[in-house]
């Protein structure tokens, strides 16, 4: 049973939107929250075709992977339990004798499992047919009792093991006629380990199947404890069969949590808690302390995912800190993305650590003594040092130096080049790249036109001084060359600007002041929070039209007309919106039709209320919150939700790596003033003068520094080998709406479609944004993408 809503890991957004622990009793494949965020707005995916009552015999084969875990619910609870009984029975009580076969997929872990302790436990409950417990539950209400139908249970044994990734289960059922249809399956995992439960089929006599979709984690069966699975039929909260209701409450309820309690790994709790895990809590007053982000006038913030750990002892407001941060295990790494990534992260502090290891044998601020040596990097690579150098790193990472033990060929490591040093490597000293790349670059969000000149600060005068800008018309103008006046460019709409100016000047301020490193990042993201994040702005064409890029046009392509017509994210961006909206639309006009069905919907405006009032509840009462009362406003609300989650993220996320990894393209610090800075520094102007080219690289940062961002950006530019993309097949809705799937797959032949625009666009000259001798092609709204670093590619949701 599945419900035509959002998955909570859609919610996740850039923004850290967080996710409703409300809106989803139910997936097509399980009442979890989904392991992986889909483009689709189901609770799960739109299901195969549910369950028949079961009769004349028939197979019930349940599919599932060794090594998992997720939230349980009490099957002693009232929404049955219990073995069969004679009242179920039709006429004559008679029967029908079912046979399951589970099939269990071996993970990466599987070929491991030999070393767990628990394995000779799982090994006997193997041989005495008790690996699985199942049972079976009826859609229907007893007719006597009007109440749930006692579920049928079976014990599911083990009779295969022929492959290294398949073993095989089987179970037996006496099935009473009178059942009714299959609404849902009850699981409890013997074992002492977790699995990763895929699927449960039912095979009728005739040979016709029907498929339970999971995709779930299961503990160790913990008492009389039980995980629920629906069939994949959508429904809607007043349409869910009578015999389920209870089960979906209280599924829901589970979900939910209730505020009390430390979260296990294992969990499915989806709760919520302010930022009060920012620094160890245990030293007050020095660099420990952290300031609490949420729920306070002074810094707002989105809530994370509540933990429950103790409080510190010495800062009460403070959460203890512990190595893994809880996330609900459906929304965990996969077991091939844990291992990729670590592999990654692996090769990555490699990278990073030698020449860092290196350098701190002199010096640890120590520079860049020229750019032969910072193009050395990427070109002859670095030599590693031996195995004594590594000091600190050889008891860290003992597997990374088994690995480079092992590996093959010369101990050198090269940096794989970023884009723009493959194209052109000088294009970074060129001010048009530093233009070119505020439109088709790692942060195409921040440039906006300038409407009103001269530039105002909204900074208190007082303390900041004079609110009017110390840029003049008289500096603006030399820069254009005198070709035309301020006047005439606000008025022609070609002066743009990216302004930072009230966001970072009292930080400056405060850094300044003190005379050791502080850490203010964090600080910063809830001043941005605060003062520029609004719902309603998020979604793209509302973006940029406040930014000024655009402007309201139903006679354009997408009702916009461009400020810049060669605005590469904005056009590619777009195209991508339409998808993502006309997918939307269509979704929901198949379940909510008409504006009652919305406002009628209670899980629905739960969860609504929920996102505004415990996700956001630092700006609960902002009036520009849209109101879920129409179709309209429910699908513009989930695209803009899936645009964030999605393309949002892939756009400034994605491409780190080439317009980062070559840092003087992108510095992440800088160690000096510049030289004309007032107070002048008399010395520190004439060496610039002498030798700019060294007071540039004292500028950047220092070695340690620069490789291990490089190394950071490395890995959040990657994507997984089991990455899923939106629109991709692997989330394509299963079920037996013909008409949702037709929805899903015009959806993905759109995507496809717009590949092939954005490669048409990439090799047209007249783009000069995008196309030409050295300009690194724009690639990040492309939505499909390969593993590893590729510039590339929209996953469903931000995973990291």
């Amino acid at each position: 049973m599945s419900l035509p809503q959002l998955k909570p890991s859609s919610l996740q957004s850039h923004h850290r939107t967080i996710a409703s622990r409300r809106i989803l009793p139910s997936s097509s494949s399980t009442c979890s929250s989904s392991r992986l965020p889909s483009s689709s707005l189901s609770a799960g995916r739109p299901g195969r075709r549910c369950a028949r009552a079961l009769g004349g015999g028939g197979q019930l084969i349940v599919r599932c992977a060794s090594v998992g875990s997720s939230e349980v619910v009490p099957a002693s609870s009232s929404i049955g339990g219990g073995g069969a009984s004679s009242d179920m029975a039709g006429k004559g009580g008679a029967s029908v004798r079912v046979k399951a076969v589970a099939t269990v997929k071996v993970t990466v872990g599987g070929f491991l499992d030999g070393l767990r302790p628990s394995r000779t436990m799982d090994d006997v409950n193997d041989l005495i047919g008790r690996s699985m417990e199942l049972e079976l539950v009826s859609a229907e209400l007893d007719a006597k009792t009007g109440k749930e139908k006692q579920t049928i249970k079976s014990y599911a044994h083990k009779v295969a093991d022929n492959d290294l990734h398949i073993v095989t289960y089987e179970a037996d059922f006496n099935v009473p006629a009178g059942f009714g249809p299959v609404g849902a399956v009850l699981v409890a995992n013997e074992h002492g380990t977790e699995m990763f439960l895929e699927d449960v089929k039912v095979v009728t006599a005739g040979g016709n199947s029907d498929v339970i979709r999971c995709d779930s984690w299961l503990p160790p069966k913990s008492g009389d404890a039980k995980r629920v699975f629906f069939a994949n039929k959508p429904y809607l909260p007043s349409q869910t069969p009578p015999g389920l209701q209870g089960y979906r409450k209280n599924d829901l309820a589970k979900k939910r949590g209730d505020g009390t309690g430390q979260r296990k790994a294992t969990d499915r709790v989806y709760d919520y808690d302010v930022y009060n895990d920012l620094g160890s809590g245990e030293e007050l007053g020095a660099a420990g302390a952290r300031p609490v982000l949420g729920g306070n006038k002074q810094f707002p913030y989105p809530r994370r995912c509540r933990t429950g750990r103790p409080r510190s002892t010495k800062d009460p407001q403070s959460e203890t800190r512990s190595g893994d941060v809880y996330v609900p295990r459906d929304e965990a790494f996969s077991e091939e993305k844990n291992v990729q990534f670590s592999v990654k992260t692996l090769q990555s502090v490699l990278h990073a650590a030698v020449p860092a290891v290196q350098s701190t044998l002199i010096d640890p601020n120590q520079g860049f003594p020229s750019f032969f040596v910072i193009d050395k990097l990427f070109e002859d690579g670095v030599e590693l040092p031996r195995a004594e150098e590594l000091g600190f790193l050889r008891a860290a990472v003992p597997r990374l130096l088994e690995f480079l033990r092992d590996g093959p060929g010369d101990k050198v490591l090269l940096f794989d080049a970023p884009a723009n040093v493959q194209k052109d490597k000088f294009a970074w000293l060129r001010d048009e790249e530093f233009a070119r790349e505020t439109l088709a670059g790692i942060n195409p969000y921040a440039i906006e036109l300038v409407k009103e000149f001269p530039l105002k600060s909204k900074l208190d005068p007082a303390v900041y001084g004079p609110a009017e800008s110390a840029i003049t018309a008289e500096l603006l103008e030399a820069q254009m060359g005198h070709t035309m006046t301020v006047a005439e460019a606000v008025k022609s709409k070609r002066l743009f600007m990216l302004d930072f100016h009230d966001l970072f000047l009292p930080y400056v301020h405060k850094i300044r002041a003190l005379q050791r490193t502080t850490m203010y990042a964090r600080e910063l993201s809830s001043v941005a929070y605060d003062k520029l994040w609004r719902f309603d702005m998020e979604a793209l064409p509302a973006d940029l039209v406040r930014r000024g890029m655009a402007e309201e046009d139903p006679t354009a392509e997408h009702g916009l007309k461009l400020a810049i017509k060669d605005y590469p994210f904005a056009n590619d961006g777009l195209l991508i919106w339409d998808a993502i909206k006309g997918w939307v639309q269509a979704y929901v006009s198949r379940y909510y039709p008409t504006a009652a069905s919305v406002s009628g919907d209670a899980e629905l405006q739960a969860f609504w209320t929920e996102v505004r009032t415990e996700g956001h509840g630092d700006k609960k009462d902002a009036p520009w919150w849209p109101k879920l009362d129409t179709p309209e406003s429910l699908a513009h609300t989930l695209t803009t939700i899936i645009w964030v989650a999605a393309a949002h993220h892939a756009a400034v996320n994605f491409g780190q790596h080439d317009f980062g990894g070559y840092f003087p393209n992108r510095p992440s610090i800088a160690r000096t003033n510049m030289p004309v800075e007032e107070p002048v520094d008399a010395a520190a102007f004439e060496k610039f003068l002498d030798n700019p080219d060294q007071a540039l690289r004292e500028c950047f940062p220092s070695q340690v520094q620069a490789t291990l961002v490089r190394a950071v950006l490395d890995v959040l530019s990657s994507h997984s080998p089991d990455e899923e993309y939106l629109g991709g097949m692997e989330t394509a809705p299963w079920g037996e709406d013909t008409t949702v799937r037709a929805a899903y797959l015009r959806f993905n032949e759109q995507l496809k479609a717009v590949e092939g625009i954005i490669d048409g666009r990439n090799k047209n000259r007249k783009l000069k944004n995008r196309c030409g001798a050295g300009i690194v092609p724009y690639q990040l709204m492309k939505p499909f993408s390969q593993p590893g670093v590729t510039g590339k590619g929209i996953p469903n949701s931000t995973s990291i």
